[in-house]
């Protein structure tokens, strides 16, 4: 009789973790590298160099220039919180999976994009003017609570089942 051979989900999922961890991550640091690169190029070569980030960007970022952080005398192509949230997911994509903790993962996910979300909510809804380092911090919270939230699985197994 031939080997049966199974596959559980919870496998697949363990398996798949490291290869689209990787994928998030970089793809999150390149977002940030072309946000970063708009600014620096401009600075080197004039207007319109760089642009071609810019527009790039303008699909996932309202870009306000009070809202940037600027990089050599320009704004990044990304708002401080956008910004932030990237390299929130590359924090989380890195570091959270060497931490070795899952049991809550989902949870304090969802306890961090909540906190982040506090801020730009009370903005919308009359509250007080938020600053720049606020927006940087809540932003790298909202990045790793959405990584947390959305793939719980993403550190390494810890114990059986």
């Amino acid at each position: 009789m031939p080997a049966r051979i199974t596959c559980h989900a919870a496998t697949l999922v363990r398996l798949s973790a490291t290869p689209l961890r990787a994928a998030l991550g970089a793809c999150a640091f390149a977002v940030l590298l072309t946000a970063l690169w708009a600014p620096l190029i401009q600075s080197v070569h004039g207007y319109p160099a760089g642009e071609g980030a810019y527009r790039a960007l303008t699909n996932i970022c309202h870009q306000y220039p009070s809202r940037c952080v600027w990089v050599a005398g320009r704004p990044m192509a990304l708002c401080a919180r956008c910004a932030a949230g990237y390299l929130g997911i590359v924090i989380a994509a890195v570091a959270i999976p060497r931490l070795g903790w899952r049991r809550h993962a989902r949870l304090a996910g969802v306890a961090l994009v909540a906190a982040a979300a506090v801020e730009p909510l009370g903005h919308l809804l009359g509250g007080g003017a938020s600053n720049l380092i606020l927006r940087l911090i809540l932003g790298i919270a909202g990045g790793i609570g959405m990584c947390l939230a959305l793939f719980p699985h993403m550190g390494p197994q810890t114990g059986s089942r």
